[in-house]
């Protein structure tokens, strides 16, 4: 009798176990990722739907799925810019109009009503992007407190800006300081829901820190000392001993040194020498994350981070 009280009840516990993972897969979090898959991606209105949704249907459970639907709202978001991006760039091709709409017109009165915006207006034209303070609005108050600061770093790197045209729209020395709010920010939430989002978005920061941009090529000799890398370098250096990045920035320090690069002025002759190293650096970095399998869009997203289908 027993042995077969003990069969009975680990029978009843695999089933319980199967009912459980059959109602996580059937659960709340699945029924939005079902109602977020239902909504059209090219119509402003989906994102408004989508947070109704959220409130009505996730606000009242517990915080693990106010995480799990958020994330699953992030990616979704980025599907709906891109959607509604294509679908005003063929409207305007197809009614003739060249350049950005006007602040007044109807398309970007709509784009404004659901948390979107239309930006850029340089070479690379414009897009349409999500307001900068709308998400954290939404959604900060339900989440935990590893994603509210995410949303807040996210937030000033939005409205800052970032780059256009292959080249910084900020100094170095504001480059260096993104680098060090994403490596603070992994050491005090080791666990978070975005930690590899994190991890991606130190590493893109830190090879442009460390190689420079086509357009706006590591200085050493510049009096703009927010620019000048060699000041720029040892600043951080001074601010971060014993980083992960400041070892990076070290050995880059150290390479610059040893070549002259930081005793010559900038030309031609000598922009290859910081990328000597390129590819010992990105092994390294590939070591914590690889950036090749992500998409990089740091100016446009709250997302920034992208999985490559490969």
């Amino acid at each position: 009798m027993a042995r077969s009280a003990i069969v009975w009840v680990l029978a009843l516990l695999v089933l319980v176990g199967a009912l459980a993972r059959a109602e996580e897969k059937a659960g709340p979090v699945a029924e939005y990722k079902t109602f977020l898959a239902s909504l059209p991606k090219d119509d402003p209105a989906s994102i408004t739907k989508a947070i109704d949704q959220y409130r009505t249907a996730i606000v009242p459970l517990d915080m693990d799925k106010h995480v799990n639907a958020f994330l699953e709202f992030f990616d979704f978001h980025e599907d709906v810019c891109n959607g509604v991006d294509k679908a005003l760039w063929e409207e305007l091709t197809h009614n003739g109009v060249i350049g950005v709409p006007d602040d007044d017109s109807e398309v970007v009165k709509q784009l404004r009503r659901h948390g979107l915006e239309i930006r850029g207006n340089g070479p690379d034209g414009f897009y349409v992007g999500g307001v900068p303070a709308y998400i954290p609005e939404m959604f900060s108050p339900f989440l935990p407190r590893s994603i509210q600061r995410y949303l807040e770093l996210r937030l000033a790197e939005m409205r800052e800006g970032y780059q256009v045209d292959a080249g910084l729209k900020i100094s170095y020395a504001r480059l260096a300081q993104r680098v060090a709010n994403w490596e603070r920010y992994l050491r005090n939430y080791p666990g978070s829901p975005v930690h590899t989002e994190a991890l991606v978005l130190r590493g893109q920061y830190l090879l442009d820190l460390l190689f420079g941009m086509n357009n706006s090529p590591l200085d050493p000799a510049t009096e703009d000392r927010s620019n000048n890398i060699r000041v720029v370098y040892e600043d951080y250096l001074r601010a971060h001993p014993g980083s992960y990045s400041a070892r990076l920035v070290s050995a880059q320090y150290k390479h610059l040194k040893k070549t002259g690069y930081l005793n010559k002025t900038l030309d031609d002759d000598i922009r290859s020498i910081p990328w000597k190293r390129y590819d010992e650096v990105k092994a390294h970095l590939d070591r914590t994350v690889h950036l090749d399998r992500y998409r990089v869009d740091i100016s446009s997203s709250y997302w920034a981070v992208k999985i490559e289908q490969k």
